[in-house]
């Protein structure tokens, strides 16, 4: 998880956890990422800072981008896939994204640009 974000309140993960276990269990049953900081009173950014944090702590919160679209616990092994599928589906986009944004920074900056990205990668590693 990115440092410089704040991390949400566990009390806050518990209860999202506790709507998504209690009442959106499968497909059928999604709520959107307006209607649970509605309910939750804070903000959709928090709210989905909070389904990244709980999904890396291994809770299988499904979502989908096809009406009606939201966040659901899988009921299924169809569905379990599904929401794999939706997550590696974002990954490679924004691959593909980062990709065509160096092709361009590159063309841009050219070697400026490999002294930038090498100082980074020493830095991360």
């Amino acid at each position: 998880m990115n440092k410089s974000k704040r991390n949400v309140s566990d009390t806050l993960k518990k209860e999202v956890g506790t709507i998504l276990y209690g009442f959106h269990l499968g497909r059928d049953h999604v709520i959107c990422a307006s209607a649970l900081a509605q309910k939750l009173n804070q903000s959709e950014v928090i709210v989905r800072q909070a389904i990244a944090e709980l999904r890396i702590e291994g809770h299988p919160i499904a979502s989908t981008n096809r009406a009606p679209k939201g966040y659901y616990i899988p009921a299924s092994m169809g569905e379990a896939k599904e929401c794999l599928e939706h997550l590696r589906s974002r990954v490679k986009k924004i691959c593909m994204s980062a990709a065509g944004v160096e092709r361009g920074l590159r063309a841009r900056f050219g070697n400026q640009l490999e002294l930038v990205l090498g100082v980074q990668h020493a830095q991360n590693n």
